[in-house]
């Protein structure tokens, strides 16, 4: 077996119990949470409701193995019981002798064997067992191999809506200045605001953020001739409003997180 199957078997026996162990703690992150939404939801505001389901994003973030004071887990730590040795599995099945009578006995079998015996022993079965079992692939590897090739599929796909994103960007047009003005009026409300521009794109159904670094808001052209100033101001703030939650980059995470965890249904 070489060093490079060596490590690829490594890998997936450790993406199994990564990926076994997340998939049952987040269904029963999910079933609790679903729950409690059951009881809250006509008690608190939605706000509350959205924070508290994005404790599952935390827990998808988080490692499996984590123990931490506020889990069940940590306290209820039992050890496992320790295998007992060989000496003492031995000494437990020896009748009650002498250490010395012990001693002979165990000798005495030894020089039972001859060395005929021993040559005797066909280890070449063992042999070939051992190199076809390195040839096949175990479960493991089938399902690390799978996971590997629909996570290039899905990235691929990531980056190709990053850069469809960045061409609708780049072919916007800036607004007029009556509505510039009207906007420059909202941005004031929050911080960093010169890090933000208005764009109209003729490709966009609706209105959009875009850009993590410097935000963009896309409003559709045809848009802005049906609406009038109260209803542009809305429009504004709504989108300006996801700028300062920062829901791009919570909408990033859990796309990346989409694509790590498809097998899973709580990702």
């Amino acid at each position: 077996m070489t060093p490079l199957t060596e490590t690829f078997n490594s890998w997936s026996r450790i993406f199994c119990h990564h990926a076994c162990w997340m998939l049952i703690q987040t269904g029963v992150l999910v079933t609790v949470l679903w729950l409690l939404d059951m009881v809250l939801r006509k008690r608190v505001k939605a706000s509350i409701r959205y924070c508290i389901w994005l404790l599952v994003l935390v827990k998808l973030v988080l490692p499996v193995d984590l123990s931490l004071p506020s889990g069940i887990g940590y306290w209820l730590h039992f050890k496992s019981p320790q295998s007992p040795s060989v000496a003492e599995t031995v000494t437990s099945e020896l009748p009650e002798t002498t250490a010395a009578e012990s001693v002979h006995t165990v000798t005495s079998n030894i020089e039972k064997t001859s060395r005929a015996d021993i040559a005797a022993i066909d280890i070449q079965p063992v042999s070939y067992q051992q190199d076809k079992a390195s040839n096949e692939f175990a479960l493991s590897e089938w399902l690390f191999m799978l996971w590997l090739g629909v996570v290039a599929v899905l990235t691929g796909g990531f980056v190709w809506r990053i850069v469809t994103v960045r061409r609708i960007v780049a072919r916007s047009k800036p607004m007029s200045k009556e509505t510039a003005d009207l906007s420059e009026g909202f941005k004031s409300v929050f911080k960093d605001n010169n890090r933000i521009s208005v764009m109209l794109s003729e490709e966009v159904p609706s209105p959009a953020v875009c850009g993590l670094i410097r935000p963009v808001i896309l409003i559709p052209t045809a848009l802005i001739k049906k609406l009038d100033k109260e209803q542009l101001e809305a429009v504004l703030l709504h989108e300006l409003s996801h700028i300062q939650r920062g829901d791009l980059w919570l909408n990033t995470i859990q796309s990346l997180l989409q694509i790590f965890y498809f097998y899973n249904p709580a990702g």
